[in-house]
């Protein structure tokens, strides 16, 4: 499999100020994909200092089999410095009202990193984060009167981007404080390490059937490497790095720290589409790759 090509690069943008802001999840009932952030009570937007929630509805094909359950939901991200409750807010008429359908109780985590929903599973997957026993991949029912652990209390449990396939859960993790890998949890609850990966990954997306994640710039004693590459899998077993680009001289805390953001939702098409940031001549720019399997 190889990502080849600029399909389509529209026209740049050149203006880019403030915070480090990481990827609601974004997959709506119909056709259509929109997201929303929004903040708790602070004004600004980034890491550290204020939060939005991330956002997961169920698909079309969840629509059609009427399940019970809430159409969409949102989980809390927030800075949590006194690990207060974090809530999962949902609504079943189209984002015009909603209500608390799960609380994480005070001192459980720190904030909701990701909520995803899985169709082949018919359940939603939330990540959440960030130290210790706070690191959770679980797994909620529709009408999140049953959440459970799946995997806990280590910082390759700490994840933010998850992508669902038939064949099971791939995700990666994002600590700066271990090697970060790629893993597939299987549907009979088997976990395997697919490959190492040189950073935090904040965002993940399925092209087919192929799977790709693209890494941040997030230097710590661990991530040393300064480049943000997009990893990517025919079909999940072997990987590799497709493409990689060099930070900017920017500093990371006032102009974002280097990244390529990928699109959620369904994409039956061979296109990928990446826009990354904070990047050597390639800032704030959109781009579509060919996804071709050899």
């Amino acid at each position: 499999m190889v990502a080849q090509g600029y399909v389509h690069q529209p026209p740049r943008v050149s203006s880019r100020a403030g915070w480090i802001s990481r990827p609601g999840c974004v997959a709506f009932r119909g056709a259509d994909c929109r997201g929303s952030r929004g903040d708790r009570n602070a004004t600004a937007w980034g890491k550290g200092i204020s939060g939005y929630p991330c956002l997961a509805t169920r698909d079309a094909a969840a629509e059609h089999r009427r399940c019970a359950g809430w159409a969409s939901v949102l989980g809390e991200y927030f800075d949590n410095p006194g690990r207060d409750e974090v809530h999962v807010y949902g609504s079943d008429d189209g984002g015009a009202n909603w209500r608390i359908v799960y609380s994480f109780e005070k001192g459980a985590i720190r904030h909701v990193h990701n909520i995803v929903y899985d169709r082949w599973v018919d359940c939603f997957w939330v990540l959440t984060g960030d130290v210790g026993g706070e690191c959770r991949v679980l797994r909620a029912s529709l009408d999140w009167r049953h959440i459970e652990p799946v995997i806990s209390g280590n910082q390759q449990a700490r994840a933010v981007a998850a992508v669902p396939k038939k064949d099971g859960l791939y995700f990666a993790s994002d600590t700066p404080l271990e090697q970060n890998y790629i893993y597939k949890l299987d549907q009979r609850g088997n976990l395997a390490r697919l490959d190492e990966i040189h950073a935090s990954v904040l965002c993940g997306c399925a092209v087919g059937d192929a799977v790709f994640f693209t890494t941040m710039i997030e230097p710590s004693a661990v991530n040393l490497n300064r480049a943000v590459s997009v990893y990517g899998s025919a079909r999940g077993a072997e990987w590799a790095r497709y493409q990689s680009w060099k930070k900017d001289w920017l500093p990371p805390k006032l102009f974002q720290y280097g990244n390529a953001f990928l699109p959620g939702g369904s994409n039956s098409t061979n296109l990928l589409a990446v826009t990354t940031i904070a990047v050597e001549g390639r800032d704030m720019e959109a781009s579509l790759w060919s996804v071709q399997e050899f």
